[in-house]
């Protein structure tokens, strides 16, 4: 049976499913990562992140949505090809793991901006792949990044935007999150207003030891220090600061 998705559930596709909707090329391809390719579900609620396969393993997509040619180095192709199949080192796998970690000792209502579906799913082409909740504004659109967002807006909403990423990044801190990448972050419009999201983050590093998986302090340590590039980078100062000068 094809692939459904209605309005009052969220289906996530079975390893059939979604080889059949890859196969028939019923998959959007709407973004790039130096590792795995991410598709938009038909539906709209849901996309599914994979590593690239054998045929995009030389091709990225240009922020207009066309593919241009871009062959990925040796050592990072070697990397794809040795995690496809493996659940222990492939990252969609860890990402997941480490999400429904969260899940378990951080109040659901406290982890907003994180996808609030996610489930693996191994497919016979492209090994492991991530399924997770689509993260688009209410009206369909896609989300922007949060400086650009934050440089078009005007005095007060850009005041908001610098709130609500104080208020991230003190998440984040208190409870030793691993992301550590503020570039990512996305600024999702709601009926109500908007909320910052992040579709990725950061759950291992690649070091050899990952010894700021295993103490807290340091991870606590390492947000703090990306958001302060972060900020001294773009000029966006924290509203307290701002305030207090």
């Amino acid at each position: 049976m094809p692939y459904e998705e209605t309005d009052a559930v969220t289906k996530v596709p079975t390893a059939e499913e979604l080889e059949a909707l890859f196969r028939e090329g019923k998959m959007k391809r709407i973004g790039d990562g130096s590792r795995r390719v991410c598709y938009a579900l038909p539906g709209g609620k849901l996309c599914v992140k994979s590593y690239r396969s054998e045929d995009e393993l030389e091709s990225r997509m240009r922020p207009d949505g066309s593919v241009e040619r871009h062959p990925l180095k040796r050592s990072v192709v070697g990397e794809i090809r040795k995690a496809r199949f493996d659940e222990r080192r492939n990252t969609s796998c860890i990402e997941y793991r480490y999400w429904r970690s969260l899940r378990e000792r951080i109040p659901s209502g406290l982890l907003e901006a994180f996808p609030e579906t996610m489930e693996t799913v191994c497919l016979p082409s492209r090994g492991w792949c991530l399924v997770e909740e689509l993260i688009e504004n209410s009206d369909g659109t896609p989300i922007v990044k949060f400086l650009p967002a934050w440089r078009d807006a005007g005095e007060d909403d850009r005041r908001r935007l610098s709130e609500a990423l104080d208020a991230l990044e003190d998440f984040l801190v208190r409870h030793s999150i691993r992301f550590f990448d503020p570039q990512t972050i996305m600024v999702q419009r709601t009926p109500g207003g908007f909320r910052l999201r992040v579709p990725d983050f950061e759950p291992v590093s690649r070091t050899l030891i990952p010894v700021d998986a295993m103490f807290p302090g340091l991870v606590r340590m390492k947000i703090r220090r990306r958001f302060a590039r972060y900020r001294k980078t773009w000029g966006i100062a924290r509203v307290e600061s701002s305030l207090s000068r």
